[in-house]
This record gives C-alpha cells, sequence and structure tokens, in this order.
C-alpha cells in the first residue's frame, strides 16, 4: 500500500471584489479525501496552504509519501503548479496527481503538463484508494494517464453514496484554524463552521459546473446531518453551521423532517443554506425554517431580467425573486442573494435590470446582502461555447492558466463587454451597498457605494484600490 500527501494550495488572490480578505475555509476535499482513505487504512497526510506554508509542511513528511495529490481549482493553479514543478525537480521519483474542479474540467489540458503524472476525474475517493493499492492503472476508473506518449482516459465510477462512504474523521484536521466569527447584519457568531450535506446539483444553469461533472444530486439523510451537528457542537462547541447543498430543497421532506428534529432535540445552534427562489417557500415553510433556527438563506438571482434567466435555464423568475424578498421580510430571515454581470448576449438594459431589481430586493427587505460577480465562462459549459462564438478564448495549457487567471477568472475581460472596467466597478459597488458596515472605513465605503449606484456614476473608481490595499496591509481579522 503505497502512502499519499494531499494539498490545498492557497489561492491566488487575496482578497474578494468585496471588502472582505479571503480567509480561511474549511477544504473539504482534504476532509472527505483524507477520511476516506484513512479509515480505508491509508498513510494519509494533509497539508492546507491556506494556513501554513504548503512547501516546508510537504517537506517534513515527503520521505514518508510515494503519492502528492493537489485538489486544485482555477484559482490555485498558478501555486499548485509551482510546487508541483519544485517537487518533479527535487523529488523526481514521486507521483503527482492532481484532482478538483479545473483537473475535472480540462483532464487532457491538465495531464500533458510535464509535473503531473496522474488526473482523477470528479469524486477522488476510490481513485485515491485505487491508486495508493497499486491497482493497475488501466482499471481505475476516473483516472487519466500517460503511456507512451499517449493520453488515457478511463471510465467514469459511479458517485459514492454519502450516508454510507462518508465518514468524516474530523480530527484529521485542526477544525480551530476553521472555526470563525459569522455576520449577518448585527447579529455576530462566533463559532461558525461549514458542513457539507450535499454533493451535485440537478439543474441546468448553463454557466454552471454541476452540468458538466455530472448531474447528479446526492445527500445526506436529515438523520446523518443532525448527528453530524451534534457531534460538532458538543466537541467544538460550533454554534452555527453554514450547511453546503446546492440542492438543499430539492427534498422538501428532507428539509422538514431535518426542521422538526433541531426544533425536537432543541439543539439550539443556528445555520443558513442555499436554497431555490419560489412559491415553494410558503408561510408555514418559512416559519418552520425560522423556528428551527435558520438566519439566512441564499438564492442564486443571476439576472434582473426575465429573458436572461430564460437563457441560462435558471428555472426561475424576477417575479421569484421578489418573492422570496418578501417572505424573508416576513419572516425575519436574512436574504443573501448572488448575481451575475456581463453574460454572453447581456444588453445595457438587461444590466440596468438586474441593478434596478436587486435594488427592488433591499428595499423589500431591507435584512439582506447582495454577492455580484462578473461572469466566468468555465471550459465546456453550455455559455462557454456561446463565450466562443462571440471571441472568448481561454489558455491552451495548464502553464498559460497559472499567468492568466486571477479575480476576475482570466485577463484580458470578456470580448463582448464594451467596458469591462465599469462592468468591474458595478461589481464592486453592487458588492459593498448593501453591506452592514463593520467599522468607520466600511461605513464610508457603504455611503459611496449607495452614492454611486444611484447616480451611476462608475468613472474613476478609486474606492477599489484603496479597499484592496486596506483590507490586506491595514485591516486586521481574529
Amino acid at each position: 500500500m503505497k502512502s499519499i500527501a494531499i494539498v490545498f494550495t492557497k489561492s491566488k488572490e487575496k482578497s474578494g471584489p468585496g471588502a472582505a480578505i479571503n480567509r480561511p475555509s474549511l477544504p473539504h476535499p482534504l476532509l472527505n479525501l483524507g477520511s476516506y482513505l484513512k479509515n480505508k487504512k491509508v498513510e494519509v497526510y494533509l497539508i492546507d496552504g491556506q494556513v501554513c506554508d504548503a512547501k516546508e509542511e510537504l517537506e517534513k513528511i515527503i520521505g514518508q509519501v510515494d503519492i502528492i495529490g493537489f485538489s486544485v481549482m482555477t484559482m490555485q493553479v498558478s501555486n499548485s503548479l509551482e510546487l508541483s514543478d519544485y517537487i518533479k525537480q527535487k523529488y523526481p521519483e514521486k507521483k503527482i496527481i492532481w484532482g478538483g474542479i479545473h483537473p475535472s474540467l480540462l483532464p487532457e489540458q491538465t495531464i500533458k503538463d510535464h509535473s503531473i503524472d496522474y488526473v482523477c476525474q470528479r469524486e477522488g475517493e476510490g481513485c485515491l484508494y485505487e491508486l495508493c493499492s497499486e491497482k493497475p492503472l488501466n482499471k481505475i476508473k476516473n483516472l487519466v494517464y500517460k503511456k507512451d506518449e499517449k493520453i488515457i482516459i478511463n471510465p467514469i465510477r459511479e458517485f459514492i453514496d454519502l450516508n454510507k462512504e462518508d465518514k468524516p474523521v474530523w480530527n484529521i484536521l485542526d477544525l480551530e484554524k476553521y472555526i470563525i466569527d459569522t455576520k449577518f447584519r448585527e447579529i455576530v457568531i462566533e463559532r461558525s463552521l461549514p458542513l457539507a450535506v450535499g454533493r451535485g446539483c440537478l439543474f441546468n444553469c448553463a454557466f454552471c459546473v454541476n452540468t458538466i461533472l455530472g448531474k447528479k444530486w446526492r445527500a445526506l439523510s436529515s438523520k446523518e446531518m443532525i448527528k453530524r451537528m451534534k457531534f460538532l457542537k458538543e466537541k467544538y462547541d460550533i454554534q452555527h453551521f453554514n450547511l453546503a447543498d446546492d440542492c438543499f430543497d430539492a427534498d422538501l421532506k428532507r428539509v422538514e423532517d431535518f426542521c422538526n428534529t433541531l426544533i425536537k432535540e432543541k439543539l439550539n445552534v443556528t445555520w443558513d443554506v442555499g436554497v431555490r427562489a419560489g412559491n415553494k417557500w410558503t408561510d408555514e415553510r418559512m416559519a418552520l425554517l425560522s423556528k428551527a433556527g435558520c438566519l439566512a438563506v441564499l438564492i442564486g438571482a443571476e439576472s434582473g431580467s426575465d429573458r436572461i434567466l430564460k437563457m441560462v435555464t435558471k428555472g426561475i423568475t424576477t417575479k421569484d425573486i421578489l418573492y422570496m424578498a418578501e417572505q424573508c421580510n416576513k419572516h425575519n430571515i436574512l436574504l443573501i442573494s448572488s448575481w451575475i454581470c456581463g453574460l454572453p448576449t447581456e444588453t445595457d438594459e438587461d444590466l440596468k435590470k438586474t441593478i434596478s431589481l436587486l435594488k427592488k430586493v433591499t428595499q423589500i427587505c431591507p435584512n439582506c446582502t447582495i454577492g455580484f460577480n462578473i461572469f466566468r465562462p468555465y471550459p465546456n459549459s453550455a455559455l462557454y461555447f456561446e463565450a466562443e462564438k462571440q471571441g472568448f478564448k481561454t489558455p491552451k495549457s495548464l502553464r498559460e492558466w497559472a499567468v492568466k487567471s486571477h479575480a476576475g477568472f482570466l485577463s484580458g475581460g470578456l470580448p463582448w463587454v464594451k467596458n469591462y472596467n465599469k462592468l468591474k466597478a458595478i461589481e464592486f459597488y453592487c458588492m459593498n451597498a448593501f453591506r452592514y458596515p463593520r467599522n468607520i472605513f466600511h461605513s464610508v465605503l457603504v455611503k459611496f457605494s449607495n452614492f454611486r449606484l444611484k447616480h451611476n456614476f462608475y468613472f474613476f473608481p478609486f474606492e477599489i484600490a484603496l479597499t484592496k490595499f486596506y483590507v490586506e496591509n491595514l485591516f486586521k481579522i481574529k
């Protein structure tokens, strides 16, 4: 049996488009993969570059491992590639495997790089276990490798059953490094932790990676969700959970069982979760969420234009978005809504409708927060091909991704957007205008952002550079 180290490198960017610095977030890939392998008696080491110097930590255990795995999102390509190069140069006998979102989207492009021996597509648990077990490469599903300079892509395996095979070993990571204070407007909860309760998605949003990575939703039962929350509350004093599940409300019976059990067992925790906007959220269901401790719900609003919502096959309308604002306001639940601009075929009128609608949402539900981002054309998604038609070009090699990827996904903007800098300014002001001020600096920024949006004045957005400098150099987070 071979041993393995799994590495999660730091993102290329220090801060996001708003007035916030990127804080360490619980790396679910490390927790999931590490737990699965440890439960099967594989010697596994986990290194999270968010909370340590990944290169230094790897050097400490490099003599004890045969394989080094990297879980990679696009913003991690640069740092992951730099460390992979270092390993290959200094320890050429070590095997390197990349997995995660980016290699799964571009497996052939990734495996072509000289520093990478294998690529794992989609879920990595079974693939890594069989690789460590020294199973013949051609028998390992999800694996991509090179043989005599030819790329071999093995068949895809079935997804794991989360209720049977996903068994977290919580102390495999130092959870204290990921427990943070969570703020919901004026409410501050000191010990908050993300908790993954589902994987995959059933829906068809044309901009999303889930449509590429296998459109299948699998979820923990309400019983298993409660069990994990109980353990984490008792062991680590977790007071609030951010439930990660793209289809939390796909099974409404599961939602109701979960809420009723929380109420019955008096677990006394709070939580937030993403849901899909629509009239399924009746007064009865919203009241149940609130009684069960739900402080906030996140919806993917995306656009204020019904034409755009239809184009991206979102499956909701602007009326659904307004309905959610009304329901959240009525039941005193914070509404977090995420929006996208710069989509292919989006016109100035469509963008105006989006800004107008998000303003209406904040008027209906003052207890709300806005997330606003510029469109990212993920390779092989439905909208990626439309983006290609309009002149969008993604990097042709992994090394090019490392150089060109940044917070805006790719340098150079979007060919169909006439004024990309204006779009970046709108993104910044929308992200900050509807926030609850955290300090004097943020209070001033909120007022400036509101003024900018009210008067459609985006010239010379000096606040962007000023805020970036402040959060990365002056603002200290506990």
